[in-house]
C-alpha cells in the first residue's frame, strides 16, 4: 500500500501545481484581452500591439502591450490580481494581501522598465520617447507608494490620451510600427524559449541573492532594518537601490 500511496501523492501534488499554474495563465490572458479591448478604442493614429516577443542575442523579452503614437510609445504591463497591492518603486517584490494572507509578486514597474529598455535598444531612440504603464484590473486595490505609471484598467484610456505633447514624427511612427511588427518572433517555439530564458534568469538572480551579491550591480547585500522588518539592501546605495527580502530573519 505504501508503494502505491507515494506515487499517488506525487501525482496529486503535480496536478495541483499544474492547475494553479494554468489558472494563473488563464487569468493573465483574460487581463490582457481586456486591456487589448480598451486599446482598440483609441483614436486613429494610435497603433496597438499585443503580446510582443523580442529576441536579441541571447536575451528574450515578452511585452504585454505596446502602443505606437505621435505622443510616444506606450509600453504596458498588465496584472490581473485581486486584493490589496502594496509596493515600493525600487523594491524587488511587492505584496498581494487577500483577506490577510500575503503573497509576494515581482515588482511590475521594474519588470516594465526592463521591457522598455529592450524596446529602446531595438528602436534606437531616447528613453524619454517612451511612456511606461502598469495596469491593474479594477478588482485589485492599490495601496501606498504607487506612482503615476500605475493605473487601474478604467483609467488606462484617459491616461494614454492625457499625453498630448508630440514626441515622434509621422515618419517615425510609421517606421517604428513596421519595425516592431517585423521584429516580433511570436510563436510556440519563441514562447517556450522565453519561458526557459526567464526561468534561468530567476534562478541566477536567486543564487546571487543567496550569496549576498547584488544581482543588479554586483555589490554586497547587507541586512538593513526597515520600519516593519529587516531586508537586504545593496552596499552601493543610493547609486543602486536594489532590495530583497531577508529570508534569514
Amino acid at each position: 500500500m505504501m508503494s502505491l500511496f507515494l506515487p499517488l501523492t506525487l501525482v496529486l501534488l503535480l496536478l495541483s501545481l499544474f492547475l494553479k499554474w494554468n489558472e494563473a495563465k488563464i487569468k493573465g490572458r483574460i487581463g490582457e484581452k481586456r486591456v487589448s479591448s480598451v486599446l482598440s478604442t483609441l483614436p486613429d493614429g494610435y497603433f496597438p500591439f499585443d503580446n510582443i516577443h523580442l529576441r536579441e542575442g541571447g536575451r528574450s523579452t515578452q511585452i504585454d502591450h505596446v502602443v505606437v503614437s505621435p505622443y510616444g510609445i506606450f509600453v504596458i504591463e498588465t496584472k490581473n490580481y485581486k486584493g490589496w497591492i502594496y509596493g515600493r518603486r525600487h523594491a524587488e517584490y511587492w505584496t498581494q494581501n487577500i483577506y490577510g494572507t500575503k503573497f509576494p509578486l515581482r515588482n511590475p514597474v521594474r519588470q516594465n522598465y526592463a521591457h522598455t529598455r529592450a524596446l529602446q535598444e531595438l528602436l534606437g531612440i531616447p528613453l524619454n520617447r517612451f511612456v511606461q504603464i502598469v495596469v491593474f484590473l479594477d478588482r485589485a486595490e492599490l495601496k501606498g507608494y504607487m506612482d503615476e505609471r500605475v493605473v487601474y484598467l478604467s483609467q488606462l484610456r484617459e491616461f494614454i490620451l492625457s499625453h498630448s505633447t508630440e514626441r515622434l514624427t509621422t515618419d517615425e511612427v510609421a517606421s517604428f510600427r513596421d519595425l516592431i511588427h517585423t521584429s516580433d518572433v511570436r510563436g510556440s517555439k519563441a514562447a517556450k524559449r522565453h519561458i526557459l530564458y526567464v526561468r534561468a534568469r530567476v534562478q541566477e538572480r536567486q543564487r546571487l541573492i543567496e550569496s549576498r551579491i547584488c544581482p543588479r550591480c554586483g555589490g554586497q547585500l547587507l541586512v538593513r532594518q526597515g520600519p516593519y522588518s529587516s531586508f537586504l539592501g545593496c552596499s552601493n546605495y543610493p547609486r543602486c537601490r536594489f532590495t530583497a527580502s531577508d529570508s534569514g530573519h
